[in-house]
């Protein structure tokens, strides 16, 4: 997957970096055959890096275009052929500078797909206030007998409308598309309208539920996830376990299993609102 292979990646350009650092700095005046080798090491490098193509189906469209600039850069440079240390530099400085905005990417997208999430369930949860109608579909939907798989693809479409492409796992842990109920293939249209992926587990939590309980199988669930992550395009870090409920309930809010983090999004249907519990006292 493509984020083991830029791991790899990223720590063998780090070592050219410093070799290159090394001999630039070396006090021999003949340092030919040291250059040639880095040099050598850098085309290889580079050729690895384009290979990561492969994987613009599932890329950031800033991640594609930040491989394409690498691609013309390093074509422009190899045509002028230079050797020596003036080689070293020019090579060495278009992997480091790549390397630099890649993991940048990686690191940023995560960081976009979690803030388009906070605020899909936050928009959720105060809609389902001020909103009769979407409260009473969301209503319907809680007292069916399939009432899970009712709400968690009205949950899924929410996410969507702010970005965010919701999945949660099966028992084999493969990717499973919430709205669809097949399993989830990132296409082109996919990787092209959102900013990424997430896993999600929702339970509801009836009259008769315990909402920690619920919780506790949720996160089982969504342990099982093995699928290698989507890296630059899935919030890898945070798992959500949503739960549903007609009134307002309490749970663990976070839960840290590893590199992991489960976060726990109460959904409460009919929220009492302060100020009508203000006026009731």
């Amino acid at each position: 997957m493509l984020k083991t292979e830029w791991d790899a990646l990223s720590k063998r350009i780090v070592g050219i970096v410093e070799a290159s650092t090394f001999i630039l700095h070396c006090p021999v005046n003949d340092a030919g055959f040291s250059t040639n080798i880095l040099i050598e090491t850098c085309k290889n490098a580079a050729t690895a890096v384009k290979s990561l193509s492969i994987y613009k189906n599932v890329m950031p469209p800033m991640a594609i275009d930040a491989l394409d600039r690498f691609e013309n850069w390093w074509n422009e440079t190899a045509k002028l052929n230079t050797n020596g240390l003036e080689g070293v530099m020019a090579y060495t400085a278009i992997l480091a500078s790549f390397r630099s905005e890649f993991d940048h990417l990686f690191a940023d997208c995560e960081s976009i797909i979690r803030n388009r999430v906070a605020l899909a369930f936050l928009h959720l949860q105060r809609s389902l206030v001020v909103d009769p109608g979407l409260r009473n579909k969301w209503e319907d939907a809680f007292a069916e007998k399939t009432g899970e798989l009712s709400c968690e693809r009205l949950g899924a479409v929410h996410l969507l409308s702010h970005g965010v492409y919701a999945f949660k796992t099966d028992a084999i842990g493969e990717r499973t598309d919430l709205i669809l109920g097949n399993r989830l293939v990132v296409d082109d249209d996919i990787a092209a309208g959102t900013s990424g992926l997430v896993l999600t587990e929702w339970k509801l939590v009836r009259d008769a539920d315990k909402p920690e309980a619920q919780r506790i199988i949720a996160k089982k669930q969504a342990s099982r996830y093995s699928e290698g992550p989507l890296a630059g395009f899935e919030l890898s870090s945070e798992r959500y376990l949503v739960l549903v409920g007609q009134k307002e309930f309490t749970v663990t809010p976070h839960e840290r299993d590893g590199a992991i983090l489960y976060k726990s999004i109460p959904i409460v249907l009919n929220r009492e609102v302060p100020s009508k519990a203000a006026s009731r006292a």
